[in-house]
């Protein structure tokens, strides 16, 4: 149970469980994180931890994606806005706009995620494609700027983030 099953649905998963033999704990813990899981999440066992990024790195990435963020008119804002989320070493960009049936709900669309790398102390840049995945944008692997990295977003040359 050390290494990593994607790709397999929940039921292959179950069927595997069953097959673990005696390991008790084992089984346990595995079903517990199918069931927290759910369907879509395609990993049995835990990502590995990662180290958040450092505070001073955070200062400056807040303050460069405000930036980013503010650059939608205010006329506009009201339908469409860009927000983003830091989840563990990584920050994602959102693109936000109210639901076309329903206005008071809100649609999301990930379009960006900069990854950071604690042993380098540099940034990565990947795109998400229409199955959502993240792939990595060619020519941004281990950057030592946020603003380096983020300037790739705002110029788009490849057309990938912002359409």
């Amino acid at each position: 149970m050390r290494g990593r099953l994607v790709g397999f649905s929940v039921d292959r998963l179950l069927r595997f469980l069953v097959r673990l033999g005696s390991d008790v704990e084992i089984r346990r813990e595995a079903a517990f994180q199918i069931k927290q899981s759910g369907a879509s999440y395609r990993c049995l066992t835990s990502p590995p931890q990662q180290m958040p990024i450092p505070e001073l790195e955070l200062a400056r990435v807040e303050r460069a994606l405000d930036k980013f963020c503010d650059r939608i008119p205010m006329h506009v804002r009201a339908d469409l806005t860009n927000v983003y989320r830091f989840k563990g070493n990584s920050v994602i960009l959102i693109e936000r706009r109210p639901y076309f049936r329903d206005p008071t709900r809100f649609t999301e669309h990930e379009f960006a995620k900069f990854v950071y790398n604690q042993r380098l102390g540099a940034w990565s840049l990947r795109w998400r494609d229409r199955n959502g995945r993240w792939h990595a944008y060619d020519g941004f692997q281990d950057v030592p700027h946020f603003r380096d990295v983020l300037a790739a977003v705002a110029s788009d040359p490849t057309g990938i983030f912002l359409g």
